[in-house]
C-alpha cells in the first residue's frame, strides 16, 4: 500500500508540467462551460450557427498540488535520483497533503432546439480522475532508515491515508430559459469506474532492532478494484463493469442591474465497484533488513504490500464522486466610450459535499473584441493562494482557450524538469502546477430571428 502511495506522490510531482483549470471558464458561454454549468447558453440568435462540436479534440483541465515538507524530498528523488531527507521533521508526525484532479472531455456536441425557452441539448463523453492523500514526514523518510530515525521505536507516526479513483462519464445536458431573469440546466450522467484505490492506516509503529533492520506494524484497511500486480492494459476500456450515475443541476439569474449569478449542484453521484474488487485488512508486522541500503525503500514498501494482501476478501463496494455546490457572480463594465474594451470580474466559491474543504477564486477578465486575457486568483483546499492566467479567443463560431491557474509553482516545476538544479533544490509553499486547453466549433444553419430571417415565406 505504501508503495502505491509513493507512486502516486512521485507521479504528482514528476509529471506536473503536463497537468488546472477549475474557475476560468465561468460566464464565458463556451461549449466546455455549458457541460460544467449546464444553465449557460452556447448559441446566440442572429450571431451563431445551430450546432457545436469539438471534432474530438480533447478539452481538458488538470491540476495537482503537494503541500508539506516532503515536496523537496520527492522533487529531488524525481529529478536527481537521490535526496538527503534533511528537510523532513522526524518524531512529530507532521503531515503532507496531495490533491490531484483531471477532467478530459474527448467528445462534446451541442444542438439548438429553439422554442420559447431557447432550449439546448448536449451530449458529452469525458474521463475524470480524483485523488487525495495525507502522509507524514516519517513515511517519506522511511527509505532513509537509520539516517533519519535515531530512536529504537516510533509509534503512530505513519498513520497515512489516500484515495484515488478514475472513471468514464457519458452525459446528457438540457438547458432552457424560464424568463428574462432565470434559466436552468441539468446534467444526467452514466458513470463507469476504471480504477479505484483507498488506503487507511489507523495504528502504526516502527521498531529498529539494529540501525538498519526495521519491524513495521500497521493496522488499517486497503481496498481496490484491481488484483495484486500490474493494472491490466485494457482496464481503461472496460465499460460499465463498475457502473454508476451522477446528477447536476444549475440555475442562472440575470438581475436588472446587470449582475449575473449561478447556483450549481455539480456531479453528485456514485460508482458501484464490482464483486471482484478487493478489500484487505491490514493487521500485522513486516520485517525489512538493511532498510537504508540499495532499494531499501522499495523493499519496505513491497513488504507492506505483501502484508496487506494476506487478509483480503472479494467484495463490491460503493464510492461517491467529487460532488460540489458552487455559487458564482459576475458583472461586465465597458472601459471606453466605443465599447471595445470590457472588464468582467468573476467571483466563485466552491465546497465539496462529501468531505471538508472550501475553494474560492476571483477571475479578472479583460476583453478586446474576440480576445480575452484573464488573471486568476484562487484559494485552494490546502490553504494556498494561487495566481494564474488564461487566454481565450472566442468568435461566434470558434473558440479556443489555454492557461494555467498556478503560474509560479508550475514555473518552478517546469524549470526543475528542464534541468535547473536551483529549482530542484528549492522549497516553495506548495509544489503545484496545472494546465488547461480546449477548442470547439459551431456548424449548421445560421440562427436567425424572424425579423432577420433570410428566408421569406411566400404564402399560397
Amino acid at each position: 500500500m505504501f508503495k502505491r502511495l509513493t507512486l502516486i506522490l512521485v507521479f504528482t510531482v514528476s509529471v506536473l508540467p503536463s497537468i488546472a483549470q477549475r474557475y476560468s471558464h465561468y460566464f464565458t458561454n463556451t461549449v466546455f462551460e455549458s457541460f460544467e454549468n449546464p444553465a449557460q447558453p452556447v448559441f446566440l440568435m442572429d450571431t451563431t450557427r445551430s450546432m457545436a462540436f469539438n471534432l474530438l479534440i480533447p478539452n481538458f483541465t488538470v491540476n495537482a498540488a503537494l503541500r508539506g515538507n516532503s515536496q523537496l524530498t520527492l522533487k529531488q528523488q524525481a529529478f536527481l535520483g537521490a535526496t538527503t531527507y534533511n528537510n523532513l521533521t522526524i518524531g512529530e508526525g507532521r503531515g503532507n497533503r496531495v490533491f490531484l484532479n483531471a477532467n478530459v472531455y474527448w467528445a462534446m456536441a451541442k444542438f439548438y432546439l429553439g422554442g420559447k425557452g431557447k432550449q439546448e441539448i448536449g451530449f458529452s463523453a469525458q474521463i475524470k480522475s480524483e485523488g487525495t492523500a495525507f502522509y507524514t514526514d516519517e513515511t517519506a523518510a522511511l527509505p532513509n532508515g537509520s539516517g533519519s530515525f535515531n530512536k529504537q521505536q516510533y509509534i503512530n507516526l505513519f498513520n497515512d491515508n489516500f484515495k484515488s479513483q478514475s472513471y468514464h462519464q457519458l452525459s446528457l445536458t438540457y438547458r432552457s430559459t424560464i424568463d428574462s431573469y432565470w434559466s436552468w440546466g441539468v446534467k444526467a450522467s452514466a458513470l463507469s469506474g476504471v480504477l479505484y484505490a483507498r488506503g487507511r492506516v489507523d495504528q502504526s509503529s516502527v521498531t529498529f532492532s539494529n540501525p538498519d533492520n526495521a519491524s513495521i506494524y500497521i493496522l488499517g484497511e486497503y481496498r481496490t478494484n484491481t488484483d495484486p500486480g500490474s493494472v491490466q492494459n485494457d482496464q481503461l476500456y472496460k465499460i460499465f463493469k463498475n457502473p454508476g450515475a451522477s446528477f447536476g443541476l444549475n440555475a442562472a439569474y440575470h438581475s436588472e442591474t446587470g449582475y449575473k449569478f449561478q447556483f450549481n449542484l455539480k456531479d453528485v453521484g456514485f460508482i458501484r465497484w464490482n464483486n471482484q474488487s478487493n478489500i484487505y485488512t491490514l493487521n500485522g508486522t513486516a520485517f525489512v533488513r538493511n532498510i537504508s541500503g540499495p532499494n531499501g525503500g522499495n523493499r519496505a514498501y513491497d513488504a507492506i504490500d505483501s502484508l496487506a494482501q494476506r487478509n483480503g476478501v472479494k467484495k463490491g463496494f460503493t464510492t461517491t464522486t467529487d460532488g460540489r455546490f458552487e455559487v458564482s457572480v459576475t458583472h461586465s463594465y465597458w472601459l471606453d466610450w466605443e465599447k471595445e474594451y470590457q472588464y468582467k470580474p468573476v467571483a466563485i466559491v466552491s465546497t465539496p459535499l462529501f468531505y471538508k474543504g472550501i475553494s474560492a477564486a476571483v477571475v479578472n477578465n479583460f476583453q478586446y473584441h474576440n480576445h480575452t486575457v484573464g488573471v486568476i486568483t484562487s484559494y485552494d483546499n490546502i490553504g494556498h493562494l494561487n495566481l494564474g492566467g488564461q487566454y481565450m479567443y472566442k468568435a461566434p463560431n470558434l473558440e479556443f482557450f489555454i492557461g494555467c491557474e498556478q503560474l509560479y509553482p508550475g514555473y518552478s516545476i517546469a524549470l526543475a524538469a528542464l534541468g535547473s538544479n536551483s529549482a530542484r533544490n528549492k522549497t516553495t509553499p506548495t509544489a503545484a502546477a496545472g494546465f488547461f486547453l480546449g477548442m470547439a466549433f459551431k456548424f449548421g444553419k445560421n440562427l436567425e430571428s424572424m425579423h432577420n430571417s433570410s428566408d421569406i415565406p411566400m404564402g399560397n
